[in-house]
């Protein structure tokens, strides 16, 4: 028989926790948007999708099998604030995070740096890299106005409340060969007055790839199962961001109906989470948040002349083969329980772990891909060394780059509150 706190048991543990008056300074929002593509668009035959083969191979979109959103958060408290909005999306160049952050500025006044744009990765979106065939500039548009419409909403929607973490423990598969993947399972909660739950925030690792490339009907993947299931247990919406997929799948071997495979490993990671949630631990009051820019060089040639030639959108310069490009991570902490990466990539699982490791709370978000998509990110000492054909250097900035992202993240400390 599952076990769950009622509105009444969270109210009295809100009372009891030792830092309660304090957590409840914190107000929070959240809203989730759809960004689907039309069917009457996806009939033109236009709507390429992403993540498997290379250009047009895979084809264009034919259906919809179950909606892409945009989903946000966002959490303020005495005189700072951030919001997080997680879209059902392969990746994001840096030109279309750019476009969604200005557009929230402009709609709300949230300034770019206090806005983490991220995807879930899914590999049954359109694609808006255009690495694949791309997407018609009429999705793009559609992506953009909806994300900023979700933030927005998410902001108005804030009430006071209370923020609470829990840790769990998932199943996932390293397919590099490497034995281990981060199987942790981190989630925030942000509870009302009344202990009403206003909302969740889950992190995991797996690349949403249970819909193979035989797949066109426009998916979120696990990803769909796992946030409607999680959100029916718990009363509440939920934001689900990956965390370090680069060399992580849900499962060694695909069951035969793909979709079952999905709803069955989504919902398990949500049953993980639910049971997590049952064990809440308070989060004291206080954001701290900075960003660092970077610039970076790309030694990856097909990237290079994709950057040079504008087929990826991101913020480079110079020529193929002395090309740089720019970027930034950033990292926020709440209170002195909760401290977050944001990363503009996928690394690898080992990378990951050494990522985390310099972050002292107990509570760890690891935020994958989320302010742009540099490819994979890998340690120097395990570069062509997986058990993978080598498939995720060929689709690296660089045997550098990982490394660069980790000792820039490390270098961001905050001070106790």
């Amino acid at each position: 028989m599952r076990t769950c706190f009622t509105g009444f048991t969270l109210f009295l543990l809100l009372i009891s926790a030792g830092k309660a008056t304090a957590a409840g300074s914190y107000q929070a929002g959240f809203a989730t948007l759809d960004i689907t593509p039309s069917q009457a668009l996806i009939d033109t035959g236009h709507v390429y999708m992403g993540g498997y083969g290379f250009w047009k191979d895979r084809g264009a979109a034919m259906s919809i099998h179950d909606p892409l959103k945009a989903s946000a958060m966002c959490i303020s408290d005495t005189g700072d604030e951030f919001c997080l909005v997680v879209l059902d999306s392969l990746g994001l160049t840096g030109l279309v995070n750019q476009k969604i952050k200005a557009k929230i500025l402009e709609i709300t006044g949230i300034p770019a740096n206090r806005l983490f744009v991220s995807a879930t990765h899914t590999h049954a979106a359109p694609d808006v890299l255009g690495l694949w065939g791309g997407s018609p500039e009429a999705y793009l548009d559609h992506l953009i106005i909806q994300t900023s419409r979700a933030v927005a909403e998410a902001w108005l929607a804030r009430q006071p409340a209370s923020l609470f973490y829990s840790t769990g423990e998932g199943s996932a598969y390293n397919r590099r060969g490497w034995g281990k993947t981060d199987t942790s399972i981190t989630v925030i909660q942000a509870l009302a007055d009344d202990g009403t739950r206003l909302g969740s925030l889950v992190n995991f690792a797996a690349h949403p790839v249970v819909s193979r490339a035989g797949n066109l009907g426009i998916s979120s993947d696990y990803v769909h199962y796992l946030r409607s299931h999680l959100a029916t247990l718990g009363k509440a919406p939920v934001v689900y961001v990956n965390g370090a997929i680069g060399d992580v799948n849900p499962f060694e071997k695909l069951a035969v109906n793909e979709w079952n495979s999905a709803k069955s490993y989504g919902e398990s990671i949500a049953n993980a989470a639910f049971t997590a949630m049952q064990t809440p631990h308070a989060v004291g009051p206080g954001i701290q948040i900075d960003n660092q820019a970077f610039t970076t060089k790309v030694d990856n040639t097909v990237l290079a002349l994709g950057q040079f030639f504008g087929v990826l959108q991101d913020e480079s310069s110079g020529p193929p083969w002395n090309l740089t490009l720019n970027s930034n991570v950033a990292k926020f902490r709440l209170g002195n329980e909760v401290e977050a990466v944001a990363v503009p990539g996928e690394a690898v699982s080992r990378l990951g772990a050494e990522i985390k490791a310099t972050m002292p709370t107990p509570a760890k978000l690891f935020l994958g891909l989320t302010g742009g998509s540099l490819g994979y990110l890998i340690p120097p000492d395990e570069w062509e060394k997986g058990h993978n054909d080598n498939y995720e250097e060929s689709v690296s900035l660089g045997k550098h780059i990982g490394y660069q992202i980790r000792d820039m993240l490390a270098s961001i400390r905050f001070p106790p509150l």
